[in-house]
């Protein structure tokens, strides 16, 4: 796998743009990753922010704490005529009101 790394200008969330090569699913990557990410995130909060922390205790059985949404948004970029423009993106978000 490879991760294109993207200057993003949102504080509550991020984007993320990888190639994946090799026999492994979309899924897999996508739960390995935002597992990993939760720990880190977690690994920092607790000696650094603990009041913080407190935010994102979970009332779900299965867990302590909730660092994203349930259903991440997986977009395929299927040529690369598409790549630019959703980068373009991420640089300038659409404005709503």
């Amino acid at each position: 796998m490879r991760i294109v790394p993207i200057t993003i200008g949102m504080h509550n969330h991020i984007h993320v743009v990888w190639q994946i090569k090799g026999e492994i699913s979309i899924s897999e990557i996508q739960k390995d990753f935002l597992e990993s990410t939760a720990k880190k995130i977690k690994k920092d909060l607790e000696p650094n922010h603990p009041q913080v922390l407190k935010i994102f205790v979970s009332t779900q059985k299965d867990r302590n704490y909730h660092f994203r949404k349930r259903r991440p948004l997986p977009i395929d970029l299927y040529t690369a005529a598409v790549f630019p423009a959703v980068v373009g993106l991420f640089d300038h978000p659409p404005t709503t009101l």
